[in-house]
């Protein structure tokens, strides 16, 4: 972090670049935002502040920070000049500008700008069980980490399989928790019906979905998503026009919004295996149908690249658009002042 903070600051990272008109430094880290708007001032242009997650609340709600840590404190200050310095604030959460708002930001500072896919990488097609296949894939494809909840994911599917041996469940992802979902499936009595698959690049991701009936997705009942959620994999998964299961209390819910498949309360291992269930069954064929076209169409509207990227150029016009204005009434005062 601090490496590429102090590489990107030197002279030479920069040089024989043509100077630009806005910066936008995005969280990625903290630092990496901060030298962002350092070379904003040096460039004299504008710099807009990309939030991508909300550091430090974010590790203050997983349980990793303490609210008034040391590092807490040292996030918040860098935080609150990275806000003061911006221009204008992106944010890939709906409601986040609440969070901005309490902090003393104006709201019209911030943009909401989600993730999104691009929509004409994936080809809808008919698959499995819907194609005549005998088994009915879940598919999950994602980090496997403890922030993921993919074993909620697993118990929901070991429980759903003693009713509907057809499921099979594919876990496409890598991360913390692997080894000991693979430990708990070898000693499981359905493990035969769980495979695994290594992390796929984001071009074979188009791919890869076309291979699942439904996609699932676990999303901890944590106190930060109070400001939404904006997860890529949901997007790709509806670009496939797959049929989505979800678990989220999150208070954007994608597939509500587009009555794309079955969604039920974070945490309710129950009540997903039933989904799952529910989902595969042959009186559901025409509703996976039906939420898989509705997905898709949502993502065209709304979270398609294109769609996304004409509010980044809108805001990117408006903000230079204001700079130019301010330099122009700026040099017609000093014009103004008269001579001494």
């Amino acid at each position: 972090m601090l490496s590429f903070t102090f590489r990107l600051l030197l002279p030479a990272a920069t040089k024989g670049l043509h100077r630009p008109q806005v910066v936008i430094g995005s969280t990625v880290h903290p630092l990496a935002a901060w030298a962002a708007s350092v070379l904003a001032r040096r460039a004299g242009v504008p710099f807009i502040f990309e939030v991508r997650d909300l550091w430090p609340q974010t590790l203050i709600d997983l349980g990793r920070l303490g609210q008034h840590s040391f590092a807490a404190r040292l996030m918040r200050g860098v935080e609150r000049t990275l806000c003061r310095r911006a221009s204008a604030i992106i944010t890939l959460l709906p409601f986040a500008h609440e969070y901005f708002e309490g902090h003393g930001i104006p709201v019209d500072k911030v943009t909401w700008i989600s993730n999104g896919t691009d929509l004409d990488a994936f080809c809808p097609s008919v698959r499995g069980s819907d194609a005549g296949d005998e088994d009915f894939k879940i598919m999950y494809l994602g980090s496997v980490g403890r922030a993921n909840g993919v074993d909620m994911i697993l118990d929901a599917f070991l429980a759903a399989t003693a009713r509907n041996p057809r499921l099979r469940l594919e876990i496409v992802g890598s991360g913390s928790e692997r080894a000991a979902l693979q430990l708990k499936v070898a000693k499981s009595a359905q493990g035969a019906a769980v495979t695994f698959r290594e992390p796929v690049v984001k071009s074979e991701v188009p791919q890869v979905v076309r291979n699942a009936d439904t996609l699932v997705i676990n999303i901890l009942d944590l106190d930060v998503y109070r400001y939404g959620v904006s997860m890529n994999k949901i997007f790709d998964y509806a670009a496939a026009a797959r049929p989505i299961l979800i678990a989220s209390n999150a208070r954007n819910n994608f597939v509500t919004e587009a009555e794309a498949g079955i969604a039920v309360s974070a945490g309710d291992v129950g009540a997903l295996s039933e989904a799952m269930v529910r989902m595969a069954s042959p009186e559901q064929s025409s509703d996976r149908a039906r939420w898989g076209s509705n997905a898709r169409a949502h993502v065209a509207e709304h979270y398609d690249y294109r769609v996304l990227g004409w509010k980044l150029h809108h805001l990117l016009i408006t903000v230079s658009d204001q700079k130019q204005r301010r330099s122009r009434a700026t040099s017609r005062t000093e014009k103004e002042q008269p001579d001494v």
